[in-house]
């Protein structure tokens, strides 16, 4: 008998008994320590950033420079019968790119949606062109987006999370895990500022859709009646009408166009105010909170909700019931705390006029 190979074999077997609890136990504990990780940089940046966290300390949201920003974890893919928790970031344009563009990456793989490749297009970058499928209502403008800037950005973007979704709306990606430190959150972020910066950039130094053309003298007529700006390279109009800041931009709807028209609301403390109309066609119990206003018609109309429901009574005074009733009628609409924006607006200018006046009038009559 070899007694020293055997002594020596013995405690190989002896600390590799004592090393693996121990080293199961550190790996639970990372996994518990994620969440708590999670929850801080969410909180930390929050505050640096004036954003608003989940009290949960699984999200944080709000607005940067006027772009409606969302990180953390939302009810992902159905598997199995159950919701698999996924992190989410989302950050929208600041103006609508207007180009019908639909720009993913998953997994580091193409998905099924591109196997078709029907109306695929290239972006003259081999790296970016193996990452991701491009289409485009308009290829050649699509192609002219990705600048050096865009491509740089995308290319950041695309290293730090599993799924990327560009369109003309805005930027949605999936991470693979929460954020695990404030710098993480941080740079995120800061990733996705970069490629929403990189792109209305880009698309600020196109002309306008041949489409569209028409609508220059048209809408420069409006904006001389209502006291705004023709930016013609959208067209867009904006401006100030009595202390209400306006944004006026054509959006594609299917294969025809709509206006957007947005009206940024005064800085006040935060109040968690969002309001939409009711769709009767699903059930109350999925939107969560509804605070009743006391106005039958109007709790009948839209869904509201709000940190301190005594506070959105406030503000949703009877002029601002009334002209948001008024102005529902006509357009769909959606108010928080940063903006009243109305969508599928037509864009006769005529017709234009009457919802850009209704959504100032709204606007004004809340009462902060």
């Amino acid at each position: 008998m070899d007694w020293p190979s055997v002594s020596l074999g013995n405690l190989l077997c002896l600390l590799t008994g004592f090393a693996l609890p121990f080293l199961l136990l550190a790996v639970a504990a990372r996994r518990g320590m994620r969440p708590l990780a999670a929850a801080s940089a969410y909180r930390n940046v929050a505050w640096k950033l004036g954003l608003e966290a989940d009290t949960r300390g699984t999200s944080i949201q709000g607005h940067l420079d006027r772009r409606r920003l969302f990180v953390g974890t939302v009810d992902g893919a159905t598997r199995r019968g159950r919701r698999t928790p996924e992190v989410r970031a989302l950050l929208d344009l600041s103006t609508p790119l207007g180009l019908g563009l639909d720009v993913r990456r998953v997994d580091g793989r193409l998905t099924r949606w591109r196997r078709g490749r029907a109306g695929e297009i290239t972006v003259g970058d081999p790296t970016l062109d193996d990452a991701i499928a491009v289409r485009a209502a308009e290829a050649d403008r699509a192609r002219t987006l990705f600048t050096d800037g865009v491509r740089d950005a995308l290319e950041d973007l695309l290293g730090r999370t599993a799924e990327v979704q560009l369109t003309d709306d805005g930027i949605q990606a999936r991470l693979r895990r929460p954020p695990p430190s404030d710098r993480a959150l941080t740079e995120l972020v800061a990733s996705l500022r970069r490629l929403a910066e990189a792109l209305e950039q880009a698309r600020a130094a196109m002309p306008a859709p041949a489409a569209l053309t028409h609508l220059i003298p048209a809408w420069g007529a409006l904006a001389g009646e209502l006291g705004l700006v023709l930016d013609p390279g959208r067209p867009a109009l904006h401006g100030t009408l009595g202390e209400v800041e306006v944004h006026v931009v054509p959006v594609r709807q299917g294969a025809g166009w709509c206006a957007d028209v947005r009206a940024w609301l005064p800085p006040h403390p935060p109040t968690g105010l969002r309001v939409w109309p009711e769709d009767h066609r699903r059930p109350l119990r999925r939107h969560g909170q509804d605070i009743a206003l006391g106005d039958p018609v109007f709790d009948e109309a839209f869904v509201v909700q709000g940190y301190d429901p005594r506070v959105i009574v406030q503000i949703l005074g009877p002029e601002a019931r009334r002209a948001l009733l008024a102005l529902a009628e006509e357009v769909p609409l959606r108010l928080t705390d940063a903006a009243l924006e109305v969508q599928q607006a037509p864009l006769d200018p005529e017709r234009l006029g009457t919802v850009v006046r209704g959504v100032v009038a709204t606007a004004s009559a809340l009462r902060w």
